[in-house]
């Protein structure tokens, strides 16, 4: 008696009709898109959201590179001109001068 091995006995199981789609190939296609979309380590789920990530990720490198463009412009015109720059003390840091008083009011 011949050996059969397990492929053929689940074959022999199967009715006429549909033994075309079981090969070897269709099954071990269909196992690995199966693999690969569940239960391998770069799954498809993994890498959707590794992309997310990215994406979210970039827009915070573009917001904080526009918030540095900014500070820069605000450098320059701070340090064109000594009032300027006596201003943004006086605002920002509330620095006073010699014999002056500062009140802060808040809202």
């Amino acid at each position: 008696m011949q050996k059969r091995s397990l492929f053929d006995y689940i074959k022999s199981t199967i009715p006429i009709a549909y033994r075309p789609l079981i090969n070897k190939f269709l099954v071990a296609t269909v196992f690995f898109c199966i693999w690969m979309l569940f239960f391998d380590r770069s799954r498809v789920i993994e890498q959707i959201k590794l992309e997310q990530t990215l994406q979210d990720l970039n827009a915070q490198k573009r917001y904080y590179e526009q918030s540095i463009e900014t500070v820069k412009e605000q450098k320059k015109d701070l340090f064109t001109t000594d009032e300027k720059f006596e201003k943004f003390a006086r605002e920002q840091h509330l620095m006073k001068r010699r014999n002056e008083d500062i009140f802060v009011i808040e809202e």
